[in-house]
């Protein structure tokens, strides 16, 4: 367990995988990272005809949406066609052989690669419920955007519980290009501190964005796609092994609002 993987975390939120390209996004990830799929949007895409009659459901809510001249109709569509791509899930073999990662509500519904710790879903359980709380709390997006929110959600506490593999979420922009990543925007409201990366992550990320380059992700940037990786440090919690039994879903939410969610452009 403690050789470097071959093939780092990557955690594709639904701001991705729900965009124009996010499908072909998925397939050319899978070629150099385990690519992991948080647990609502793995529901999503496991029924999206419960979604396509009001794909705007599941359009983000951005910060200044209103001054940015967004156009979130057409945000609205992409999603819709996006959705009936990954409508073919369960029946198209080459889809479903697509080598995702992701944690159910029981054991035998998860699917999790060689090189990560058996406890994962209980830390990620407990990450989920409090970072659940501080979300309801807050009450931003609600409840117009509950599934938006519980994606979110459950993408920063994946990416929170695989920590100590080096794991990142990768999302992207608005189609302005500006702003934060709207992930951040719903992690900032719930209370949960998020910053641009120093120097827009430096040398240190140059490997991230080698891997990239590798895994073919370039034609998405020439397309108008501007991708972000966003990486998530929560203190004062395990890092291995099984969840913190001292803390109840508001301690968690403390600790949530002690996080260091970091964001650059690759």
């Amino acid at each position: 367990m403690w050789e470097r993987a071959r093939r780092p975390p990557c955690v594709v939120d639904a701001r991705l995988a729900l965009s124009r390209h996010g499908q072909l996004s998925i397939a050319r990830l899978a070629r150099d990272f385990h690519v992991w799929v948080p647990q609502e949007l793995h529901r999503v895409l496991r029924d999206t005809r419960s979604h396509l009659a009001d794909p705007s459901r599941l359009v983000p809510r951005a910060y200044c949406a209103s001054l940015r001249e967004l156009d979130m109709k057409s945000e609205a569509d992409v999603i819709g066609e996006e959705l009936a791509q990954w409508d073919r899930l369960p029946e198209e073999d080459d889809l479903a052989s697509l080598p995702l990662f992701y944690l159910g509500e029981r054991a035998d519904e998860c699917f999790m690669s060689a090189d990560v710790d058996r406890r994962l879903r209980e830390r990620c359980e407990q990450l989920q419920r409090g970072l659940h709380h501080a979300m309801t709390r807050s009450g931003y997006d609600l409840p117009r955007g509950e599934i938006v929110s519980a994606c979110i959600r459950d993408a920063a506490a994946l990416c929170a519980a695989l920590e100590p593999y080096g794991a990142f979420i990768l999302t992207r922009l608005e189609s302005d290009a500006e702003g934060n990543p709207t992930l951040c925007d719903y992690l900032d409201a719930w209370g949960v501190p998020t910053a641009e990366a120093p120097d827009s992550g430096g040398p240190g990320v140059q490997w991230l964005r080698d891997a990239l380059a590798r895994s073919g992700m370039a034609p998405l940037a020439w397309a108008g796609i501007q991708l972000a990786a966003v990486h998530v440090i929560v203190p004062g919690f395990p890092v291995l092994g099984s969840r913190d039994k001292g803390l109840d879903d508001d301690a968690v939410a403390r600790v949530w609002a002690r996080a260091a969610v970091f964001w650059h452009w690759v």
